[in-house]
């Protein structure tokens, strides 16, 4: 599966945040935001174009409807970051952390999360499209009800993970590692999982193996 990359220009303005911010006209685009602390509350639409967030923490942070395209964050952490109703189309999120993020009725496309921990986050109602999880840790997360299509899960922890009311048809899991997952016995028809993957999930059809 290819995943589209953002396609940044070269030599990106620095910046401080606070100078290029305003609530008049929240258009942020060109730029490079680095080593800082972001903690934002928007209500409306903001949106990032063409941005690399390097060593940003934005923890805490709440933004309903925040667009974000070609964009890279790099070493962020964005833990208990709440984005309602994000969009996100090719997006690089790289060594970060986003453990409780809120992405909850969220629009995900050609979206690649590398070597990232997002215990605990949230992805309720939402809709995921060409979207890769590379080594990342998905412990606990929340995938309710999600529309998923074109998802690589490759080499990530996935224990716990709730998939309730989302298919997984065609989706591969074989090269995960869970324990256990919260999951409908109909929502796993089609989906791809190697043997041992297979023993665990027998105790969703009440099977004991002897």
């Amino acid at each position: 599966m290819k995943i589209n990359p953002p396609k940044l220009p070269d030599n990106l303005s620095q910046v401080e945040f606070n100078d290029v911010f305003d609530v008049e006209n929240p258009f942020i685009e060109n730029v490079l935001i680095t080593d800082c602390d972001l903690f934002i509350k928007q209500d409306e639409l903001i949106e990032f174009n063409n941005v690399e967030f390097k060593n940003v923490n934005f923890t805490g942070t709440r933004l309903t409807k925040v667009f974000f395209k070609n964009c890279v964050f790099n070493n962020c952490d964005l833990s208990d970051t709440h984005f309602y109703e994000a969009n996100l189309h090719n997006i690089e999120f790289n060594k970060s952390r986003l453990i409780g993020i809120v992405l909850t009725d969220a629009r995900l496309k050609h979206v690649l999360f590398n070597q990232c921990n997002l215990q605990l986050a949230s992805f309720g109602n939402s809709r995921q499209r060409f979207v890769k999880f590379d080594e990342c840790i998905l412990e606990e997360s929340d995938f309710y009800e999600n529309d998923l299509k074109d998802i690589d899960f490759t080499n990530s922890q996935l224990t716990g993970i709730n998939f309730s009311e989302t298919a997984l048809n065609k989706i591969d899991l074989s090269d995960t590692h869970f324990t256990h997952l919260t999951v409908g016995i109909h929502d796993l028809k089609g989906c791809i999982v190697n043997q041992v993957q297979a023993v665990n999930l027998t105790s969703l059809l009440g099977l004991i193996i002897k």
